[in-house]
């Protein structure tokens, strides 16, 4: 009865929801697993207590966190700067900017799902464009750079998204390839999803902002800040987008206690970027061990990876159900983020030392304890 109060493709729509089990050591969200305020000293800790809550968070308050992500991402004004709670809200006023009717966005595939979730939620139409596999080459996944550039000249395309480094897939693409869509799109919005860019940072796009008009980067808190409970997320253009963009954003975008931490985060970021390299190396600890189990035949692929997760695929998904169930049974959770573009793949995040002797000793369970044909 009530579905006559809402738009007919949204009543179709199935509902945003996440499916993962939270066990012991769960490795499925690609979440640290230390808390962040740990890292700060009792001064810094006294600060969020006192973040002024009874206040709004006014420019008053904002700009001086601006200030300090300006000079993080060596940018050259804070107007070139919006920030909400994490991406996934970035990617709502994104999406709503640009809708009208019959508006389209392309995709390459597999990517991150809420692109789709999220888009679709506010009347945005998709076309997917699946990668190219290459596993003879450093990069196991190509953008089909053809094919985007003939459907994204399409009047109805508004913008193309790229998540580089990819999720799931962990791959980083050459910046050339997205440079080159770039110029030969330059009508079209080009949104740069670096969520996990602290993982391989000199690789980030900013740069080039003052190069091409239509690129957007969207970045967060939550993966290389070690802070996805924090729900804090940026947007660095140019500021004739910023400035656009500012008219569907809401006045109050993020709470003071959000500020007033991502602010002292910003300030401990060679803190955290020891734990960061200590993520890179236990992902590392994994891939090899992974590429052991495939040398065997246990796995069909592991993916080389630039950011917190890793890869790996099965021949048949019955195996790969198999080994899912066997790591929820001894309480390790992973992702099964199998999908028609990415079949019978699991992806398991890299953290600290323990979690991944858990997952490394669970797994080598499974192999060892079944039938490996």
């Amino acid at each position: 009865m009530s579905k006559r109060f809402f738009r007919k493709n949204l009543t179709k729509k199935s509902e945003n929801k996440i499916y993962v089990e939270r066990k012991k050591t769960t490795l499925a969200l690609n979440e640290s697993s230390i808390s962040t305020i740990s890292l700060l000293s009792d001064f810094e800790k006294e600060k969020i207590l006192n973040a002024r809550i009874e206040k709004y968070p006014t420019s008053d308050f904002i700009t001086p966190f601006l200030t300090s992500l300006k000079e993080y991402c060596k940018v050259n004004s804070e107007q070139q700067i919006l920030i909400a709670n994490g991406i996934d809200e970035l990617l709502y006023f994104l999406f709503i900017a640009i809708n009208e009717k019959n508006a389209k966005c392309i995709v390459n595939v597999p990517a991150y799902p809420d692109y789709k979730n999220y888009g679709e939620s506010v009347g945005l139409s998709f076309i997917e464009i699946p990668l190219i596999e290459n596993f003879d080459s450093n990069v196991e996944y190509n953008i089909d750079i053809k094919r985007l550039v003939k459907k994204g000249k399409r009047k109805d395309v508004k913008a193309i998204i790229f998540t580089n480094p990819n999720n799931p897939t962990g791959t980083l693409f050459p910046l050339a390839d997205i440079i080159y869509v770039m110029q030969k799109l330059k009508d079209k919005l080009i949104i740069i999803d670096e969520a996990y860019i602290e993982f391989c940072l000199d690789k980030t796009m900013i740069p080039l902002l003052n190069e091409f008009e239509n690129l957007v980067i969207l970045r967060t808190f939550s993966k290389g800040f070690l802070s996805p409970g924090l729900r804090l997320g940026y947007l660095v253009s140019n500021e004739h987008i910023t400035s656009q963009l500012k008219k569907v954003f809401p006045v109050f975008p993020v709470s003071q206690i959000s500020i007033e931490i991502g602010k002292l985060l910003l300030q401990n970021k060679d803190e955290i970027s020891k734990v960061r390299q200590q993520i890179i190396d236990n992902r590392q600890d994994i891939y090899e061990k992974l590429r052991e189990y495939r040398e065997k035949g246990y796995i069909s692929k592991v993916y080389k990876s630039n950011t917190n997760f890793l890869l790996f695929s099965f021949k048949a998904e019955e195996r790969m159900k198999e080994c899912y169930d066997f790591l929820l049974k001894n309480e390790v959770s992973v992702r099964n983020v199998s999908s028609k573009y990415l079949k019978n793949s699991l992806r398991v995040t890299a953290t600290n030392d323990k979690e991944t002797a858990i997952f490394l000793n669970t797994i080598n369970e499974f192999f060892n304890g079944h039938n490996n044909e």
